[in-house]
């Protein structure tokens, strides 16, 4: 039996920041934003909904896949527009902070997360990311 996937975006807005989403738990951590694959969904429009629900950040309808790794299907896109400003949209949830980040930033939050395999993932999907939409 194939294990369920959860879906996860990397979006871009115009200035080439990245969007990511720190979660609550025993250590709050940094990632991409995403959750589960409803039934009857393609896990790129599951990414899309996540951003859109966890942020209120909309997102084009293409993204580029770029990777599969530990049970999460990673794509790239980009925002919609220019004024979009992230938010926790339901503080009783598993979020809690939301932001657009330069790069370099982001590299430094995704490095800490305190399981090393996890922050290498992030680290590759997100440079893997980058190349896909400089396409």
């Amino acid at each position: 039996m194939t294990p369920p996937y959860r879906a996860r975006a990397i979006v871009f807005d115009p200035e080439g920041r990245v969007l990511l989403v720190r979660g609550q738990g025993r250590e709050p951590r940094w990632y991409f934003p995403g959750g589960g694959i409803e039934d009857g969904e393609m896990p790129y429009e599951a990414a899309q909904r996540e951003v859109l629900e966890e942020t209120g950040v909309r997102v084009r309808d293409r993204a580029v896949f770029v990777g599969v790794e530990d049970g999460h299907l990673y794509f790239a896109t980009r925002t919609v527009s220019r004024k979009q400003y992230p938010s926790v949209l339901d503080p009783e949830a598993e979020i809690i902070d939301a932001g657009f980040y330069s790069i370099p930033d982001a590299i430094r939050m995704l490095a800490g997360f305190p399981d090393a395999q996890r922050s290498k993932i992030s680290l590759v999907m997100l440079l893997r990311a980058q190349n896909a939409l400089l396409r």
